[in-house]
Formats: structure tokens, C-alpha cells, sequence
């Protein structure tokens, strides 16, 4: 029997310019219709039409194995089908007849694991594990010596992973209210999965563990007071907590925080203990001010640059430094790219620009504290830069410091006077957006430029 190979996820025509592609005009007719249109000669647009219909209905049973149930089709006896989250079988011909409400049309499959240990459960065991007396006490009572064991699986604290919360940016999702005659009070809703090690042996080994957050609310908070919200495990059940403290506080040697505790909780995230976000709170009946905190497996991002748009460095409160590299080496065929920052409250920025060799090709901006820091710019048609940044974080006073340097290069040259220099420095008020948004940097006319962004916490 002849097998044959599976093909791959390309789907004929996807990648068609604009003009390429023209739905056919007819499907139920079929070519007929071209002698009324175009005197029997079909155009190409057409070709591609059909062509990547027939390859997205391929692609769509590849993916989903089974078809979902679809009102206007005929099902003969046998047919299966996906609707309302299960697999069903017809067991009549029908059409448009939903199975979820036409139990004598359609039988429902039991296909899932808690399907079959629930349809498994309900039968009658002659040697259920329940019945058996006299059971062994311990693992190697079943003639198991080598027996793993919740002990056994422990790794040691600096061996494990910090925390990570299973979000598309990696923070919680968190609500500030105010409260009449207090500094206000958060709330994080159920739902939100996220893992923290347990610990096995007390101050030696633990356990990554996945948990789902239950709805939960902070008790009223002071006013003019600075908090962090955490979460560790207790009991066994993940607990989430309020403690006062600074971002200067230091790591405990129990690596968790306290719950309610009155200073101290300001540590970074350890293996046993996740900070959540920290809570500044300001007068009685205001809003207080949150920041969340990033979890991610890493903590670098790489995009690429391609037009005019806006790109979004993430940063939160415990990050003390980042450094970035930004390359663009295929430059646009027309004008000029430019990467700068943007948003507000720049207190200074300066650059200097100069040619290697040539004191001539110097030119200087000097501090002045309305302008963004610029990151990369080239002047002429064709050129390519590489930009390295660096920035260090003052979170206790929102001040913020970065450094960039620039090379840059006409390509296809070899001579000295087609390479130049840019050095940038500028000090940057932190906003309430640069920690919920994360940090705005503006380009233009870019053609595959990529920037690597790395925090170090």
C-alpha cells in the first residue's frame, strides 16, 4: 500500500501580493462562468483563489482532526463532528440539528481522560482497590525499593526556577480601589496560573508546583505607606499576602516574606516567596499607586523594527539595570531610519557625533531637558548602524540614566570617512507608564532592525 507523506503547513497563495488574489466569482457554477466574464479564459487571481480555498480546507481538518458541526451541512449515518466542547456520532441522517439538543440524532463520545474515569467510576469493580484488605503501609511493602517519593524529588533552593505567572506579559492582573478613611486596598481575581516552589526539606530543598490564584482582597492599607504584594505557599495552598517595607530591603534567610509584616517586604522574588507588585498608598480615601512585577522564564525580548511605529521596553519596579543592542543592517532603500525615545520627562539628554580620523566631523548637542535621548539615527541613504544602551534605575526616586552608543556604516564602503560615531546620554523621570506600558521608543523607516532588550533585577 502506497503511503504518502505528510505536507507542510503552507497554505497555496497566502503570501499573494495585493491585486494577486480575486475570489472566484461562482463556486457552484464552476468554469462555466468564465464564458460569461472573461470569454473562457480564467485569470490568475482566480487560479489562486481556488487553489488556497482547496489548501485552508486541507489545513483545516489537519489541525482540528474533526470537523465542527456546521448548520447547513448533511450528515449521513456515522458522520462525527465537535460541538459544545464534545465529539459526537450521528446515529441518523440529519441536517441542522444540533447535537447538544437532539440526544436521539447524535451520540455523544466519551474521548476525554476525566470522561472515561468518571464513565470507569460509575461501574460496578468486583476488585476495586477500596475493597482490598491488609494493603502494604509503604513503598517498598509493594516490593518497591527504589520508590520515588515526595522527598526524593526535591531540589536544592538555588537549583530551582524563580517563579513565573502564566500571563501574556508575565505580570498579575491587579485592581486598586479607594477606601474611605484609608490608603485603599487591591484586589487580583481568580484564575491566574502561576508556579512557586514548595518546600520539601525545611531550608534545604523544594519543588516547583503550579497554582490557579483564588479570588482574593487586601485588608484596608495605611495611608502614605509603601507595600508589596506577595504569595507563598502555606499548608500546602498558595497564600497571598500584604508586607510593608522598600526596594532596598534585602533577601531573608528563609527567602519568604512575612504575612501582614510591618517592614522587610520590599526582597525581589526567591524560589519560595513571589512579589507580586509593589503599592504605594498616599491619603485617606485615594487610589493607591500599583506596580507589577514581570515573571517570565526570561527576562530578555527581541522584536524587529520594520516602518514607523512605537515599541514598548518592559521595566518594574525591582529591575536595578538593563542593557540593550539594537542592529540595523539592512538598510531602507530610500530615506532615513531614526529610533529615538519618546514619551515624557526627560531631565536632560546630550549627543556627540564625530568621524574617526577626521577632527573636521564633529558635532555636539549639549544638555537640554525637553529633548528625547536619541538611540539610533543614520544621515544618509544606505547606511547601517549597531547601537549598544544601557540604563540604570533610581526607583526610590523615579529617576532613571542611559547611555547609548552608535558605529555606523555606509554599506558597501571601505573607506574611513563612510564610518561615524554617536555617543547619547540623557537622565528620564520614570512615569506611572513606563511601568505599566513599559518604556516608548519611536522609529521610523526601518527595515529589519532588531532589538534585544535584557533586565537585571
Amino acid at each position: 500500500m502506497t503511503q504518502y507523506n505528510r505536507p507542510n503547513e503552507t497554505v497555496f497563495a497566502s503570501g499573494a501580493k495585493p491585486g494577486e488574489l480575486e475570489s472566484f466569482p461562482d463556486i457552484a457554477r464552476g468554469w462555466g462562468v468564465t464564458f460569461d466574464q472573461t470569454d473562457g479564459i480564467p485569470p490568475m487571481e482566480w487560479f489562486n483563489s481556488l487553489f488556497k480555498r482547496g489548501d485552508e480546507a486541507v489545513r483545516y481538518l489537519m489541525q482540528r482532526g474533526v470537523p465542527e458541526w456546521s448548520a447547513t451541512e448533511d450528515y449521513p449515518i456515522g458522520a462525527y463532528v465537535q460541538e459544545s466542547g464534545k465529539l459526537w456520532r450521528s446515529i441518523t441522517a440529519n441536517t441542522g440539528k444540533r447535537p447538544v439538543s437532539y440526544a436521539a440524532l447524535w451520540e455523544a463520545l466519551k474521548v476525554t481522560k476525566s470522561e472515561l474515569d468518571d464513565t470507569y467510576a460509575a461501574l460496578a469493580h468486583a476488585h476495586s482497590f477500596s475493597s482490598i484488605t491488609n494493603k502494604p503501609t509503604s513503598v517498598d511493602g509493594y516490593g518497591i525499593q527504589d520508590g520515588v517519593t515526595f522527598k526524593s524529588i526535591g531540589l536544592p533552593f538555588h537549583a530551582l526556577s524563580l517563579p513565573v505567572i502564566a500571563t501574556d506579559d508575565g505580570r498579575i492582573m491587579l485592581t486598586a480601589q479607594a477606601v474611605a478613611g484609608a490608603g485603599g486596598k487591591v484586589t487580583i481575581p481568580a484564575g491566574v496560573s502561576l508556579s512557586v516552589a514548595v518546600e520539601v526539606d525545611s531550608t534545604k530543598t523544594g519543588i516547583a508546583r503550579p497554582f490557579v490564584t483564588s479570588a482574593w482582597g487586601s485588608p484596608d492599607l495605611a495611608i502614605n505607606s509603601e507595600y508589596f504584594l506577595r504569595a507563598q505557599v502555606i499548608n500546602g495552598a498558595l497564600s497571598i499576602y500584604v508586607q510593608k517595607g522598600k526596594l532596598s530591603d534585602v533577601i531573608p534567610v528563609s527567602l519568604k516574606g512575612s504575612v501582614n509584616g510591618e517592614s522587610g517586604g520590599g526582597f525581589p522574588s526567591t524560589v519560595l516567596d513571589i512579589c507580586l507588585a509593589r503599592i504605594i498608598t498616599g491619603a485617606a480615601g485615594s487610589s493607591p499607586l500599583v506596580q507589577r512585577v514581570y515573571h517570565r522564564r526570561s527576562h530578555s525580548w527581541t522584536v524587529s523594527l520594520n516602518g514607523t511605529g512605537t515599541l514598548y521596553l518592559p521595566m518594574d519596579p525591582h529591575v536595578k539595570a538593563a542593557s540593550g543592542s539594537l542592529s540595523c543592517l539592512m538598510p531602507p532603500e530610500s530615506g532615513l531610519a531614526h529610533i529615538v525615545f519618546s514619551g515624557t520627562g526627560w531631565m536632560g539628554a546630550s549627543s556627540a557625533y564625530c568621524v574617526p580620523g577626521n577632527a573636521a566631523v564633529v558635532t555636539e548637542s549639549y544638555w537640554n531637558g525637553y529633548t528625547p535621548m536619541t538611540i539610533s539615527s543614520n544621515n544618509a541613504v544606505g547606511d547601517v548602524f549597531q547601537t549598544s544602551i544601557n540604563a540604570g534605575f533610581d526607583h526610590t526616586s523615579a529617576r532613571s540614566m542611559w547611555q547609548t552608543y552608535q558605529v555606523e556604516h555606509t554599506y558597501g564602503a571601505q573607506v574611513a570617512s563612510s564610518d561615524e560615531l554617536l555617543f547619547s546620554m540623557g537622565v528620564k523621570t520614570i512615569q506611572s507608564s513606563d511601568y505599566e506600558n513599559g518604556i516608548s521608543i519611536s522609529y521610523s523607516n526601518c527595515t529589519n532592525a532588531v532589538f534585544t532588550w535584557s533586565v537585571y533585577k
